[in-house]
C-alpha cells in the first residue's frame, strides 16, 4: 500500500524489509532515521532493542536525526493502570518467590514489560502479537547507551490532541547523534 500511495503522490520513495538490528545500509548513510508506529517496541529482548537503536546510530550521519516511537509504562495510567499495577506484583512478588523458593530463575527471554496478545481476533488476520511495554527510565537508559543524545520527547497526544483516544502512553523519542 506505501509503494502505491507514493507512486499515486509522485514521491520516489525506496522501500526495503529487513532487521532493524542488522540494517543493510553504510555507515553515515542518513540526514534522518525514522522508526515509526511503536515498532521498536515489538523487537523481543532488551539488547537487541538496544541494537536496534545503535544501528539506526551508526547509519544517521553525524548530528543526524534518529526519531522512533514507544509505548510507555505508567503505573497510574488511567486505563491500564490496574494492569500494570498486577504486572508489577507478578514481577516482582510473585518471581521473587519462585527464585528464593525454588532456586530458579525467570523463564530466559521475559522481561518486565514483556506482553503476548491477541490481535484481530474476529478477522482473517488473527494472530498472536508481542510487545513490550518500557518505563521511561528504560528507554531512556538504552537511549543513552547506544550513543544517542535525547533532544525531543513528547507523547503522541501533545502533537495530536485529537488522537488522545487512541492511547495516552505512546511518546516520540527525537535523537541527535
Amino acid at each position: 500500500a506505501a509503494e502505491r500511495i507514493a507512486g499515486e503522490k509522485g514521491l520516489k520513495i525506496t522501500y526495503e524489509v529487513g532487521d532493524a538490528a542488522a540494517l543493510m545500509f553504510g555507515d553515515n548513510s542518513f540526514d534522518g532515521v525514522l522508526f515509526s508506529n511503536q515498532g521498536w517496541c515489538q523487537i523481543p529482548g532488551r539488547e537487541n532493542r538496544l541494537r536496534a537503536l545503535s544501528e539506526m546510530r551508526r547509519v544517521a550521519v553525524p548530528g543526524g536525526i534518529v526519531i522512533f516511537s514507544a509505548h510507555i509504562r505508567r503505573l497510574f495510567d488511567s486505563r491500564y493502570g490496574r494492569f500494570w499495577i498486577k504486572e508489577w506484583l507478578r514481577w516482582h512478588v510473585f518471581w521473587w518467590y519462585v527464585l528464593r523458593k525454588h532456586e530458579g530463575k525467570i523463564p530466559e527471554g521475559l522481561e518486565y514489560g514483556d506482553i503476548f496478545f491477541s490481535r484481530d481476533a474476529e478477522t482473517e488476520y488473527a494472530r498472536r502479537q508481542f510487545i513490550h511495554i518500557a518505563g521511561m527510565h528504560e528507554v531512556r537508559e538504552i537511549i543513552a547507551s547506544a550513543g544517542l543524545r535525547i533532544i525531543a520527547c513528547h507523547a503522541r497526544w501533545a502533537i495530536a490532541p485529537e488522537e488522545r483516544e487512541i492511547g495516552e502512553n505512546s511518546v516520540f523519542f527525537v535523537c541527535r547523534k
